[in-house]
């Protein structure tokens, strides 16, 4: 046996691994690739980092990072996967990008593809769509349909970095719907119908979309439906609309389910089927369209016939939670009248405060009301001013008699009778019959505007007109006495007459007055001609 200081160098270095081989075949598989990973072994390093990710992902991380860096590219990959989030570790989307690149660089056709989308979405990394393009070319020109989809996407659009290429573009959409990729089918043939940046074709666009429909392709079925149901290049058939819309629906197509819902709804197309309507909704709704949430909610709402679900709520609390204007101002009203849930005017605020947030005209009005009322909060008369003049400047008829009176009494606001009187015009242009008494009554007395009984004669008619009894009573009271009109006791017994047939209380003491002015022997005759036009009026309103 030789001493051992007589062996030699090549000898020496096969010491560790001789020693490493006959304690690993004692040991656990996890013990050999520890000790194979120590050793520098690439293979080992990465597969003892593959059994660390579960009970030890920092020191798994550690060991792949090892391999990574001698270029062992599963490494690499399964990095990837621990900093997208996905093996319990928090996602650390800077690391991801970077170690895509990596994988990348090294010709994986699959990192290239994925690395040109976080970089045209600027995911881990700045946008850089001259940059993703040049990565889709790679792995396009490597044969990767994806890839070549999206190039030919990207040659569509005129982005920064990228010029658009129509000719480009068709090519790549080519060689991937050539290889079976059904995007890429549907949109090419959509090309083709649009007639866009090709010759059209509607047959050969046609072809294409059965082609991707073989695939249950959602998008293209959607597409064969609008063909069907409009007679685009084929003749109008709504049996086939009918079955190629059932058939995107059934695979997914977003556009097809909401479609389907208001088909059943309204009856158009199919039968009317409010169960089935219901549950079209339901299927956009959990794709978060908060519009079919909303409707959905409706739905139970106004058809008293169907049954109304617990769940009813719930759609409605998440479309309001989607910032849905509409569903917030409804959900308010519910807390507001207890409707399905315990009445709490705290809520109901706080869901009228988002709603009106988004310029809700409806849920600006309901707030002043509360607000005055101190309903879901203190009375605040200046807050319900604030939320009347932003509904009445959005056009609501009440906020715009509310801004006016609270300018009037000095309401939530500094009194101001000329800011009145604009407020009471604008609602008396939009045929408010008691925005015209108070126009009338400004004028007659120059309350917030001169003195011109001319015009309030005009204004007391409009309002008179509109059957406003107290524009009656003041036209009546005009005439009888003569004031800006030549005195006429017929035309002031007719419109005092009509104040009172109204109920209006004080009218009846001016008729008294009225007719102890007039000569007994003419009163008979006036009387009887107010009542003839008065019942004349009543048989033309009826």
């Amino acid at each position: 046996m030789r001493k051992l200081e007589n062996i030699s160098r090549s000898e020496a270095r096969l010491l560790p691994v001789l020693l490493v081989l006959l304690i690993s075949v004692g040991c656990g598989e996890k013990a050999r690739f520890r000790l194979w990973a120590e050793l520098g072994s690439a293979d080992s390093q990465f597969e003892y980092g593959l059994l660390l990710v579960p009970s030890e992902p920092r020191e798994a991380i550690h060991w792949l990072e090892k391999a990574a860096a001698q270029g062992h590219l599963n490494a690499a990959l399964e990095l990837v996967e621990v900093y997208r989030g996905e093996r319990g570790l928090p996602g650390k989307p800077e690391l991801a990008t970077a170690w895509y690149k990596k994988a990348a660089e090294r010709g994986h056709v699959q990192s290239q593809l994925a690395l040109a989308r976080r970089l045209a979405a600027g995911i881990g990394a700045p946008v850089n769509h001259g940059r993703a393009a040049k990565l889709f070319e790679a792995a396009a020109d490597a044969g990767n349909a994806d890839a070549q989809f999206e190039l030919g996407k990207l040659y569509t659009s005129n982005t920064k970095g990228v010029f658009a290429n129509n000719q480009k573009s068709r090519e790549r959409f080519l060689q991937a719907a050539e290889q079976g990729h059904a995007d890429a089918m549907n949109h090419l043939g959509a090309l083709y119908l649009q007639g866009q940046d090709l010759a059209q074709d509607l047959e050969q666009g046609r072809q294409w979309l059965l082609e991707a429909a073989k695939q249950d392709h959602g998008k293209s079925e959607w597409n064969l439906y609008i063909l069907y149901s409009e007679g685009r290049g084929v003749e109008r058939d709504l049996d086939e609309a009918r079955r190629w819309l059932l058939r995107a629906g059934d695979h997914g197509s977003l556009q097809a389910i909401q479609e389907l819902a208001l088909a059943y709804a309204e009856g158009r197309l199919f039968e009317r089927d409010l169960a089935q309507a219901a549950r079209w909704y339901e299927r956009a709704a959990e794709r978060d369209d908060r519009d079919a949430a909303f409707r959905l909610c409706q739905l139970y709402d106004d058809e008293g016939e169907m049954p109304r679900p617990k769940a009813v709520l719930a759609w409605c609390r998440r479309a309001a939670e989607a910032n849905l204007a509409e569903a917030q101002h409804a959900l308010a009203l519910r807390y507001r009248t207890g409707d399905g849930v315990l009445q709490n005017n705290t809520m109901a605020a706080r869901w009228l405060r988002k709603a009106a947030r988004s310029g809700h005209v409806a849920a600006h009005v309901e707030l002043a009301r509360m607000t005055l009322r101190g309903q879901g909060g203190k009375v605040n008369p200046r807050k319900a001013f604030e939320h009347f003049l932003e509904a009445a400047q959005a056009g609501d008829l009440e906020s715009v008699m509310a801004v006016a009176g609270m300018y009037h009494q000095g309401q939530g606001t500094e009194k101001d009778p000329f800011r009145a009187f604009e407020w009471f015009l604008k609602a008396a242009e939009r045929d408010n019959g008691q925005a015209m008494f108070i126009i009338a009554w400004g004028y007659e007395t120059g309350d917030g505007v001169p003195l011109d009984v001319e015009k309030a004669l005009r204004w007391y008619r409009a309002a008179a007109t509109r059957n406003v009894s107290e524009a009656k009573l003041r036209l009546g009271i005009l005439y009888a006495r003569g004031k800006g009109i030549e005195r006429d006791y017929g035309e002031a017994h007719y419109w005092i007459t009509g104040a009172v047939r109204n109920g209006l209380q004080a009218a009846k003491r001016h008729l008294d007055d009225l007719e102890r002015r007039i000569e007994p022997g003419q009163l008979a005759g006036i009387r009887d001609t107010s009542n003839k036009r008065h019942q004349r009026e009543a048989k033309q309103s009826s």
